[in-house]
Protein backbone atom coordinates (compact mmCIF):
# COMPACT_ATOMS: atom_id res chain seq x y z
CA UNK A 1 0.00 0.00 0.00
CA UNK A 2 1.46 3.47 -0.49
CA UNK A 3 2.80 5.37 2.03
CA UNK A 4 0.17 8.35 0.85
CA UNK A 5 -2.71 6.12 1.73
CA UNK A 6 -1.79 5.08 4.96
CA UNK A 7 -0.94 8.47 6.51
CA UNK A 8 -4.36 9.57 5.39
CA UNK A 9 -6.10 6.94 6.78
CA UNK A 10 -3.59 7.58 10.59
CA UNK A 11 -4.69 11.36 9.80
CA UNK A 12 -8.38 10.51 9.21
CA UNK A 13 -8.33 8.14 12.13
CA UNK A 14 -6.46 10.45 14.52
CA UNK A 15 -8.72 13.40 13.69
CA UNK A 16 -12.05 11.44 14.16
CA UNK A 17 -10.26 10.11 17.72
CA UNK A 18 -9.56 13.83 18.96
CA UNK A 19 -12.92 15.02 17.86
CA UNK A 20 -15.08 12.49 19.64
CA UNK A 21 -12.43 12.94 22.88
CA UNK A 22 -12.76 16.67 23.19
CA UNK A 23 -17.06 16.19 22.51
CA UNK A 24 -17.25 13.18 24.66
CA UNK A 25 -16.67 15.23 28.02
CA UNK A 26 -19.24 17.89 27.59
CA UNK A 27 -21.76 15.10 26.39
CA UNK A 28 -20.98 13.35 29.68
CA UNK A 29 -21.17 16.52 31.68
CA UNK A 30 -24.27 17.35 29.57
CA UNK A 31 -26.10 14.49 30.90
CA UNK A 32 -25.01 14.34 33.93
CA UNK A 33 -26.45 17.87 34.66
CA UNK A 34 -29.80 17.12 33.00
CA UNK A 35 -30.31 14.01 35.45
CA UNK A 36 -29.08 15.73 38.53
CA UNK A 37 -30.73 15.06 41.22
CA UNK A 38 -32.46 11.91 39.85
CA UNK A 39 -32.45 8.52 41.16
CA UNK A 40 -29.50 6.65 40.43
CA UNK A 41 -26.64 8.84 39.94
CA UNK A 42 -24.50 8.24 36.91
CA UNK A 43 -26.81 5.61 35.83
CA UNK A 44 -27.09 7.90 32.56
CA UNK A 45 -23.92 8.73 32.03
CA UNK A 46 -22.83 4.74 32.11
CA UNK A 47 -26.03 4.10 29.67
CA UNK A 48 -24.80 6.63 26.86
CA UNK A 49 -21.00 5.19 26.92
CA UNK A 50 -22.61 2.00 27.13
CA UNK A 51 -24.96 2.75 23.99
CA UNK A 52 -21.53 4.33 22.18
CA UNK A 53 -19.82 1.38 22.39
CA UNK A 54 -22.74 -0.74 21.18
CA UNK A 55 -22.84 1.63 18.13
CA UNK A 56 -19.34 1.34 17.40
CA UNK A 57 -19.36 -2.65 17.93
CA UNK A 58 -22.53 -2.51 15.32
CA UNK A 59 -20.19 -1.17 13.07
CA UNK A 60 -16.61 -2.67 13.16
CA UNK A 61 -19.25 -5.46 12.53
CA UNK A 62 -20.61 -4.42 9.28
CA UNK A 63 -17.26 -3.20 8.29
CA UNK A 64 -15.41 -6.70 8.61
CA UNK A 65 -18.86 -8.63 7.47
CA UNK A 66 -18.64 -5.82 4.33
CA UNK A 67 -15.59 -7.20 4.01
CA UNK A 68 -15.63 -10.47 4.18
CA UNK A 69 -18.55 -10.90 2.02
CA UNK A 70 -17.37 -8.76 -0.82
CA UNK A 71 -14.03 -7.38 -2.25
CA UNK A 72 -11.57 -8.06 0.61
CA UNK A 73 -9.08 -5.08 1.34
CA UNK A 74 -8.91 -5.35 4.80
CA UNK A 75 -7.82 -9.12 5.76
CA UNK A 76 -4.70 -9.47 4.08
CA UNK A 77 -2.76 -12.85 5.05
CA UNK A 78 0.80 -13.13 5.22
CA UNK A 79 2.53 -14.62 2.20
CA UNK A 80 5.92 -15.28 0.97
CA UNK A 81 7.36 -14.21 -2.68
CA UNK A 82 10.82 -13.99 -3.82
CA UNK A 83 13.00 -11.33 -3.56
CA UNK A 84 16.14 -9.82 -4.65
CA UNK A 85 17.18 -10.31 -0.98
CA UNK A 86 15.78 -13.74 -0.77
CA UNK A 87 12.15 -14.22 0.42
CA UNK A 88 10.19 -10.65 1.53
CA UNK A 89 7.03 -10.71 3.12
CA UNK A 90 4.10 -9.45 1.38
CA UNK A 91 0.41 -9.47 1.88
CA UNK A 92 -1.18 -11.60 0.35
CA UNK A 93 -5.12 -13.11 0.15
CA UNK A 94 -5.20 -16.49 1.62
CA UNK A 95 -9.01 -16.72 1.66
CA UNK A 96 -10.10 -18.32 -1.44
Amino acid sequence: MPQAFTTTAFGLAFCIQDTFLFVGPMLSGLVIDRTKGQVGGYFWAVVLFAALALMATVVGTVILASDYYGPSRLYKGPGKVEGSEGEKQVLTNKRA
